[in-house]
């Protein structure tokens, strides 16, 4: 029987766009108050993404804030799951594109589709795996967004909800 060992998550980072829109300025798009939007949501304000702020540039940055925040060297990853609806491209991954621009060599890299709980899920993947492998040591999961690019500002049953950013343990 195989010893069991504790897994955990040693480090955490996020990024958000530049911009910031608040209730008050979507409200006038969407044709609601403010107070309509945050009484439905609890939501005051998102981030939107401008045209250079990809998914894969959101997610590269909040990995290597986790990873610094871990106090970890990139060369220590084995393995990163990026969970995303709204990639880059179909082809590559996003989790490879991620891999690539971190400059990580020797590691694994997929991934993982699963919506609103992708990083849930990610994170029980990441866990199963390290469990699974003794040569793997530490894994990076990344969620990361970019929709408002496909948002109608003008529908306020979803144009509410949703905002763009990244975010990795």
């Amino acid at each position: 029987m195989s010893e069991a060992h504790s897994v955990g998550i040693i480090g955490c980072g996020k990024c958000l766009p530049r911009t910031c829109v608040t209730n008050a300025v979507l409200g006038k798009e969407c044709h609601v108050s403010p107070d309509w939007i945050e009484s439905r949501t609890g939501i005051r304000s998102r981030y939107y993404a401008n045209l250079e702020e990809t998914a894969s540039i959101l997610a590269a940055k909040a990995a290597e804030r986790a990873i610094e925040n871990a106090n970890i060297s990139k060369s220590d990853i084995g393995l990163i799951i990026c969970c995303s609806y709204s990639t880059d491209y179909l082809f590559p991954s996003l989790a490879c594109k991620v891999q690539q621009m971190l400059k990580v060599k020797r590691c694994g890299a997929f991934d993982l589709s699963a919506g609103s709980a992708g990083f849930e899920i990610g994170l029980t993947v990441a866990a199963d795996r390290l469990g699974a492998d003794s040569e793997l040591k530490n894994v990076v999961v990344i969620a990361s967004a970019v929709q408002s690019h496909f948002l109608d500002r003008a529908d306020p049953k979803t144009a509410v909800l949703f905002g763009d950013a990244a975010c990795a343990a």
